[in-house]
């Protein structure tokens, strides 16, 4: 942590927050710094004091390596999270009470005459600020804040209506910039947290709690007789158009350099802007590519994953965009880019590429006669489905005879849940993080790491495999509220079979019924956080699906949907069931999603074929059941046409 420097108390001095442990952050946090540098030149390090708070979670694990801080070169200072200095718990909905609690370690530092600037870290300055003239009881804050989000003085003020002693007259919906002398952002401080803290314990909605922060300060205003003045002094991309006015530029809702696409903020630049904001990012960028410490060769993975990607046709954009958030910078990607293109051998399998795409659309007329036939029977199906009066809610019962599960249930293709089979399972009465533990501490076993790095981490799976000791997935586990991150899944599993021979030998003991299994255990192991998530897919296989531990939340959808669930390869889905977008995704509305919970000591009969999304609602622990005792085999993936869909898409009659 730097030391506090002196500057004339009317110079303005910046202080925008982050958080160390998001790499989301740490990209803010630079720009800031490169156009704060920009505009203030040798002042810069003067007229700033980045407040980074460790983490926002007390399950996310603090940042060890500060290279990047120190390199970084903006003055910093680095305080605690606002659970361990507030009386609130670690809590998503509370995460933004981090600005209040890095303004609170940093505000006896400065003199209280001193004119300071609290931010969101997505912003940058644009141009010098003026020399505001602020009293000692007010403070200037941006008021397209009250129009945009809070309505305060509106059909909102009844969120902090409770709170006023003097009749609301000081505040007016306005928030970052905020602008003051030390003073008074002091005197406001205590109210602005504690009324912040009230607004989330009570019944609104999340949107709500989400800004309490910025309805809390219209409160804590009031409260303090601290008046709010309004300033037109933030440009914000797709809210307002940029004026000379606008020294600082706030970037939350950009949709051009927009922070939730994939491999921001190293995005194309073509499609900018041409005005002062867009320039100082393509600056910024510009002075990423000269400095990058990526890579300079790349993993034979990520070639291979280009060479597909190309075949594809996903363009290059895209394919620089994700890599990028491999740590490859743009330059070395192209140049792959463009060897794969050029290489004699893909090619050739381009050649053979196109070559079969033209036989399939040679044939596309029969086939789509077919598939219209196909999708005919099935809708038909679907409809005399839904003449049980049952259809679209799940059954639970005891453990029935095998032979009245096959009669009623597997041949049938009709899931079910089953109760009551697991008290007796080694299983179900020892599996516990502790145990696990204890039994395989030591071990190493394979899971899935770096999954929020692509949407598409089921099918690409493999480049997500990771070894680890099992202790130290157990330590993360324990640590994570929530993420869908990291998961171990079923990949691997003769692996861990070696290498956990006490938790599988626990499996291999269960008894679902009399003589529901037989031959060689067939299953799978699957342990992670909540909020893990396993996308639309089917099995080519009936599956007895045992929850251990936690509970999950599943969506299954019939089969016979298969027309309308845009199977675009092998056995994925291209929907998502959880959010399924209907202007993407139309025929989707066609099919019925059964939605229910899954608890610990249940098992969910999945037959084959019917689409399942699954997401983990507690720490949750699962195996599957495969070797069902039946006269004829239970896999049937034979036949099935890997790489392409079964269906195309279109309208049905």
């Amino acid at each position: 942590m730097e030391p506090s420097l002196e500057l004339p108390q009317q110079a303005l001095i910046s202080c925008p927050v982050g958080v160390l442990t998001k790499q989301s952050f740490r990209h803010q946090a630079a720009l800031f710094w490169f156009a704060h540098s920009q505009v203030y030149g040798e002042a810069a390090s003067l007229r700033s004091k980045v407040l980074w708070v460790e983490n926002n979670l007390e399950s996310e694990p603090r940042e060890k390596d500060l290279t990047w801080l120190h390199q970084l070169g903006a003055p910093y200072l680095i305080g605690k999270p606002y659970y361990e200095i507030f009386d609130c718990p670690s809590h998503g909905v509370n995460v933004p009470l981090n600005i209040q609690a890095a303004v609170a370690q940093i505000i006896d530092q400065f003199h209280p005459d001193q004119m300071i600037e609290i931010l969101d870290c997505d912003m940058f300055h644009l141009r010098k600020a003026p020399d505001y003239l602020v009293a000692d009881d007010e403070i200037l804050v941006d008021a397209i804040y009250e129009d945009w989000h809070l309505h305060s003085l509106g059909q909102n003020r009844d969120v902090i209506a409770k709170y006023f002693k003097h009749g609301g007259g000081f505040y007016n919906g306005g928030f970052v910039p905020i602008i003051g002398r030390a003073k008074t952002i002091k005197k406001i401080l205590d109210a602005w947290i504690e009324i912040h803290i009230d607004i989330v314990q009570r019944d609104f909605p999340d949107k709500i709690k989400w800004w309490a922060g910025m309805f809390a300060l219209q409160a804590a205003c009031e409260n303090t007789q601290v008046t709010m003045k309004g300033i037109n002094a933030t440009y914000i991309p797709g809210k307002n158009e940029l004026e000379i006015s606008h020294h600082i530029a706030h970037y939350s809702v950009d949709k051009i350099f927009d922070k939730k696409k994939q491999g921001w903020p190293f995005l194309k630049t073509t499609n900018f802007p041409g005005n002062s904001y867009y320039d100082c990012i393509r600056s910024w960028l510009e002075s990423l590519k000269q400095v990058a410490q990526s890579p300079t060769v790349m993993e034979d993975k990520w070639k291979h994953w280009i060479a597909k990607s190309l075949l594809m046709e996903h363009t290059d954009e895209s394919i620089v965009a994700n890599l990028a958030t491999k740590g490859y910078s743009e330059n070395l990607v192209e140049g792959e880019i463009k060897k794969a293109k050029s290489d004699p051998y893909f090619r050739g399998a381009q050649d053979v590429f196109v070559r079969e795409t033209a036989k399939l659309q040679e044939t596309k007329i029969e086939q789509l006669k077919a598939e219209k036939n196909n999708a005919w029977l099935l809708k038909t199906y679907d409809k005399l489905s839904r003449m049980d009066e049952s259809f679209g809610e799940i059954e639970r019962i005891p453990v029935p005879p095998f032979k009245d599960f096959v009669s009623n249930y597997l041949s049938k293709n009709r899931p079910v849940i089953l109760q009551g089979a697991m008290e007796d399972w080694p299983a179900y009465k020892k599996w516990s993080l502790k145990y696990f533990r204890e039994v395989h501490g030591d071990s190493t076993v394979s899971i899935q790491d770096g999954r929020n790095s692509d949407p598409n981490y089921e099918r690409n799976q493999k480049f997500f495999r990771k070894e680890v000791l099992f202790s130290d997935f157990i330590e993360r586990l324990q640590q994570t509220e929530s993420s869908n991150d990291f998961y171990m899944t079923a990949g691997n599993m003769a692996q861990h079979r070696e290498s956990l021979p006490e938790i599988f030998a626990d499996s291999d003991s269960v008894n679902i019924g009399d003589g529901y299994l037989a031959g060689q255990t067939e299953g799978s192991l699957w342990i992670g956080p909540r909020g893990t998530v396993t996308p639309l897919h089917f099995d080519m296989i009936n599956n007895l699906f045992c929850q251990i531990r936690g509970s999950k939340r599943v969506r299954l959808v019939p089969s016979w949907s298969l027309p309308w669930v845009y199977n675009d390869y092998h056995v994925y889905s291209d929907v998502d069931a959880a959010t399924p977008d209907f202007e993407q995704h139309p025929l989707f509305e066609n099919a019925t999603v059964y939605d229910f919970v899954v608890s610990a000591g249940e098992i969910l009969f999945i037959p084959i074929g019917w689409w399942h999304h699954l997401e983990s609602l507690d720490f949750s622990v699962s195996i599957t059941r495969k070797n069902l005792a039946l006269l004829a085999s239970n896999s049937f993936g034979a036949g099935f046409i890997k790489d392409s869909t079964n269906f195309s898409v279109g309208k049905l009659d």
